[in-house]
């Protein structure tokens, strides 16, 4: 009861009060995605909350004060949730985080809606722009709005809490990237590659290492019972040595 109660607590404050403080934007019916609640959760030490855990909360603790509806969630009470506001002064630079394997799509398209269902986020904050991405990405690749540039081309933008700023889309001529990332698969080193065979050697050939076949046994005395076995051994190592010649 206690949990749910703090659980509680924590939602009405991310979803009805501070968002942005999370890196959080709600969509016009002023819902959030539930697997990006449940991201934040995880990032303020709450990693066992799932989704079922979210839906039976309200029957758990009447009043919880939340509303969930199609995957989404939002707080019951939003009087006093930030709102979408025209930005006046914009920062020179904005950031955001984009997946590695959305890298080439920015390059040609430009920056398009992303963790939001209809507006492209912008941080003020780099480190948040960061944490906002590493929940889509364990990489994620910053990329540097130039938003004078993009002012002057007649882009628009809106302000959402203190450090949020939202827009349309973004051309790629006002983003600067990275370099492009490196392949998650690394070249094979040389001691990755197998050796070749040798172009004497046949398939399904074979070749004999003597060295790991150890020292030739010394002469047991003659007479010891140990003397006929000696020779035998070594007739044997004679014998593999003449057929390994032969096969080659």
């Amino acid at each position: 009861m206690k949990k749910d109660l703090k659980l509680a607590r924590l939602l009405t404050y991310i979803l009805g009060r501070r968002p942005d403080e999370f890196g959080l934007v709600p969509d016009d019916d002023g819902f959030f995605a539930v697997k990006e609640v449940i991201k934040v959760l995880q990032e303020e030490k709450w990693p066992h909350v799932r989704p079922a855990h979210l839906e039976t909360l309200p029957y758990r603790l009447p009043g919880a004060g939340i509303e969930m509806a199609d995957k989404r969630i939002r707080a019951s009470q939003r009087e006093n949730l930030p709102v979408i506001i025209p930005a006046g002064r914009v920062p020179k630079q904005l950031f955001t985080c984009i997946r590695r394997k959305g890298y080439q799509a920015v390059v040609v398209n430009g920056l398009t809606p992303q963790i939001h269902p209809s507006r492209v986020v912008l941080f003020e904050d780099i480190d948040m722009a960061r944490r906002v991405g590493r929940r889509r990405d364990a990489e994620p690749l910053v990329v540097t709005v130039q938003t004078t540039a993009a002012q002057n081309a007649g882009v628009q933008f809106e302000r959402f809490g203190e450090t949020i700023y939202l827009t349309a889309r973004i051309p790629a001529d006002y983003c600067r990237l990275p370099a492009p990332p490196k392949p998650r698969r690394a070249l094979q080193t040389e001691k990755d590659v197998p050796p070749k065979a040798s172009p004497s050697q046949s398939a399904g050939s074979y070749t004999v290492d003597w060295d790991h076949l150890g020292p030739n046994p010394q002469a047991p005395k003659p007479g010891s019972k140990k003397s006929k076995q000696w020779r035998r051994e070594r007739q044997r190592l004679r014998r593999m040595k003449r057929n390994a010649g032969d096969s080659t």
